[in-house]
């Protein structure tokens, strides 16, 4: 049996998402910000995130450094040497993301087309604190 990785993630653009083409694709790759708390002190983590085909061109089209988005897709780990030491890093390849603010709330779809969030919600509820991410 396969297993499963898959996130959502709702942070902000540290900067400006970067693309290329990759074979008759193309990809956009970009880094999101979530502000967290745990106690009485704040903290940042950063999420590596990747789009491809009609949604790539959704992103660079759309997205720019502080805007909020929420995305969903699965997990994939890279794994590398280099030197003789070994690398590793997560990165999310998204197959959906919703523009929070003034992008509405549709999220647009890998495939192209637009969908909405589950039980007709449209994310209007969810935060739009940036807090004291570094933008």
């Amino acid at each position: 049996m396969a297993g499963m990785a898959t996130a959502q993630i709702l942070g902000n653009l540290v900067k400006d998402p970067e693309s290329r083409d990759a074979g008759k694709s193309r990809v956009a790759n970009f880094t999101l910000a979530v502000n967290g708390r745990r106690g009485d002190a704040d903290y940042v983590s950063y999420f590596d995130c990747q789009a491809w085909g009609r949604l790539a061109d959704v992103v660079m089209q759309y997205l720019q450094k502080g805007r909020q988005v929420l995305v969903a897709g699965e997990l994939q780990q890279d794994r590398w040497e280099k030197d003789g030491v070994k690398h590793s890093r997560v990165r999310l390849n998204v197959a959906n993301m919703q523009m929070i603010g003034s992008g509405g709330g549709r999220r647009q779809n890998d495939d192209g087309g637009e969908s909405h969030l589950p039980n007709g919600d449209h994310g209007d509820d969810l935060p739009s604190d940036t807090g004291g991410a570094p933008f």
